[in-house]
């Protein structure tokens, strides 16, 4: 049977993950939501964060609807682009 072993790093800025098993062992690094964020303009992350809350404003409807939402151009003086 497999051991799963979940361990933070040294700087806690990720989580390991080890699959441990009889004949191999296996390391996985997980990505921060901060190296994710980095690999963006700060105007892209701002307006992401900004199209985030807008949606949960809203009453968080699922992602199809609101992008319906936006496009149809619903929501009066919505800074939300597609």
């Amino acid at each position: 049977m497999d051991q799963h072993e979940y361990s933070p790093s040294q700087n806690r800025d990720f989580i390991t993950m080890h699959w441990g098993t009889k004949k191999t062992e296996k390391d996985t690094n997980f990505n921060t939501v901060q190296e994710n964020k980095n690999k963006y303009s700060k105007p892209d992350v701002s307006r992401a964060t900004l199209a985030q809350k807008l949606q949960r404003a809203i009453g968080k409807p699922s992602l199809q609807k609101y992008i319906d939402i936006v496009e149809k151009n619903l929501l009066p003086n919505c800074p939300v682009l597609k």
